[in-house]
């Protein structure tokens, strides 16, 4: 009942607000996590191989969220992203929680394959499968103190059609990256705002690989060193052999390869829409989930065979496999690569 009202009050408040935009798409459900460029170690996670992971919206030029360099991406159902992505792609996403909207400058970039299983009107959690969103650790936890905790926090949203992002979606060579100088009312600030953060990050990143760095650094930039030192290197490294690995395999909620009667489509079936076929995973379209035999921390990753899995509510989840060729690798932060790749790096 409460949920129903909460719902409810979101709706109204979404039908009263003046904006000047055209929306897009809206609904209640599911808030989630997958990455985070600021807090690569969290919540028991670490997120340097999902960070490598390219974004759906620039999926034939990759673009991976570490270059992108803002925790304010989000994941939307990944068969209404895949069949309209000039629609959606870049598009602000205002967010509420218990009916207070947020102001967090968020917009569309990747797709979100639990988003896109099961009934979009269910108010039911379902690891497997249930409407909603995927965000940054950051903003999830900014949104609700229980992100943590909890996994998942109950969220209402819309999208409307102004761009903060501007995305290669078709790769005709569109320059991607904030948007700025817009027409629509409001959304200079906003973009100035996401444009902001970016530079923010991309100059927090030089301070990172300067070897000039000095007591002045902050301790995220030491982080960060020391991750992209280990895990987030291997995978970094991987995505620069473009004959083993074209982009990071990564267990993002990016692609989704859904098998159909005819062809091998993904998201929308009423598109051709298909992953680059050199991605180094293939997304399962129906993530399978398994008892563990100890009970396990949710958020934490690991290689099952070949098989990229999480730990969701006590249970491990197959999120992605590797493609013929490439393996798991990685430990708790996996990435798939061609056999001896990790070895190679350990110098062995």
């Amino acid at each position: 009942m409460m949920k129903a009202q909460i719902i409810a009050a979101a709706g109204l408040l979404f039908s009263s607000r003046a904006y000047a935009q055209q929306s897009l798409n809206e609904g209640s459900g599911f808030g989630t996590y997958y990455y985070d460029v600021e807090q690569v170690e969290t919540c028991g996670t670490s997120f340097s191989a999902q960070n490598q992971g390219g974004v759906m919206c620039s999926h034939i030029t990759s673009l991976p969220l570490t270059e992108m360099n803002t925790n304010y991406v989000v994941a939307m159902n990944n068969t209404l992203l895949g069949g309209d992505m000039a629609k959606y792609c870049g598009k602000k996403v205002v967010v509420s929680v218990n009916g207070v909207a947020s102001d967090l400058p968020l917009f569309i970039g990747d797709g979100c394959e639990r988003c896109g299983t099961g009934s979009s009107t269910s108010d039911t959690w379902e690891a497997t499968g249930a409407p909603g969103l995927d965000f940054s650790y950051s903003v999830l936890n900014e949104l609700s103190s229980s992100a943590c905790a909890d996994g998942h926090i109950d969220i209402t949203w819309e999208i409307v059609d102004e761009t903060l992002y501007n995305f290669d979606t078709d790769g005709s060579g569109t320059t991607q990256g904030p948007a700025s100088g817009s027409s629509n009312s409001g959304s200079s600030s906003a973009a100035a705002k996401v444009e902001t953060t970016a530079a923010s990050s991309t100059s927090s990143s030089a301070a990172q690989e300067s070897a000039s760095s000095t007591q002045e650094s902050t301790s995220a930039t030491q982080e960060s060193a020391s991750a992209a030192s280990t895990s987030a290197s291997s995978a970094s490294q991987a995505v620069s052999s473009a004959a083993d690995v074209a982009q990071a395999a990564v267990p993002t909620t990016m692609v989704t390869q859904t098998a159909k009667a005819s062809s091998t489509t993904s998201d929308a079936a009423t598109t051709s829409y298909t992953p680059s076929a050199t991605s180094g995973l293939e997304i399962v379209a129906t993530p399978t989930t398994s008892e563990p035999s100890a009970p396990c921390a949710t958020g934490v990753w690991q290689c099952s065979e070949d098989a990229l899995v999480q730990c969701i509510d006590g249970k491990w989840v197959t999120r992605a496999t590797c493609t013929d060729g490439l393996t798991c690798q990685g430990g708790n932060s996996p990435y798939c690569a061609p056999v001896g790749f990790g070895k190679a790096l350990a110098g062995n």
